[in-house]
């Protein structure tokens, strides 16, 4: 949990944010906000100018540019958070379309990715979401419809889901698209889980903000999804 006050006047480089640990399916969550359940042992790392910051009146994590939240997977203590056949991502975000780059691999907002292995949350410029994971050193990925109207600075919710054979990404609380997927052994990263960049590859980054975000060890439903950050002018499902 985020206390915002408490982290205002440290958003140098460095500085680190309490992790969330909670919950039955284990999770990891990191929150703009007050929230009543931290484990203080457990520490996201602020990089490259990432700060706190207030958008249509919600706290949240200013990833534009070369920011990002890092935690390392050495460090998260819930391996099966990470290392789960079944799993999902989220994360409630506000960012303009022309702040995004025309690639999709450029913009990961949720990322354990590296070559061969892993899984990436990203947007599209375009308006939509891509989810990728890794079965047996093969990407696979599921790409939303895109609606240029989506990505307008206010909140939306992110998501992407995997059960073990269906890929599924999630935009506004609302299922986008989905596919099926071969059996076969997830690829892991061995690497961070990073929030606004790639933690393989530095220079791929989404230059968003972020309310809240989480790494679940199952495949969520939309009812279990994170809460919206507020009540006024936020993206619900359509």
């Amino acid at each position: 949990a985020l206390n915002v006050e408490s982290f205002l006047d440290v958003p140098e480089l460095g500085a680190s944010l309490p992790v969330v640990t909670a919950g039955l399916p284990a999770s990891l969550a990191i929150y703009a906000e007050n929230t009543d359940v931290a484990d203080a042992s457990l520490r996201a790392q602020l990089l490259g100018g990432a700060s706190l910051g207030m958008v249509e009146g919600a706290a949240c994590i200013d990833l534009r540019g070369e920011a990002a939240v890092e935690v390392a997977a050495s460090e998260a203590g819930i391996d099966d958070v990470f290392s789960s056949p079944g799993f999902s991502a989220e994360a409630w975000v506000a960012v303009e379309a022309d702040a995004l780059h025309c690639q999709a691999h450029m913009n990961p907002l949720i990322s354990q990715h590296g070559p061969a292995s892993g899984w990436e949350l990203r947007l599209r410029a375009e308006g939509s979401a891509v989810f990728l994971v890794t079965i047996a050193g093969v990407h696979y990925e599921v790409t939303g419809p895109d609606d240029p109207a989506i990505f307008n600075g206010k909140w939306v919710h992110i998501a992407g889901t995997f059960d073990g054979s269906s890929l599924r990404v999630f935009i506004a609380k609302a299922l986008a698209a989905e596919t099926n997927l071969p059996e076969g052994e997830r690829s892991l990263y061995p690497g961070p889980l990073c929030i606004g960049c790639n933690p393989a590859w530095r220079d791929r980054g989404a230059s968003c903000h972020v309310h809240s975000a989480r790494v679940s060890s199952c495949a969520l439903n939309v009812e279990s999804f994170l809460d919206v950050p507020s009540r006024d002018e936020v993206t619900e499902a359509r």
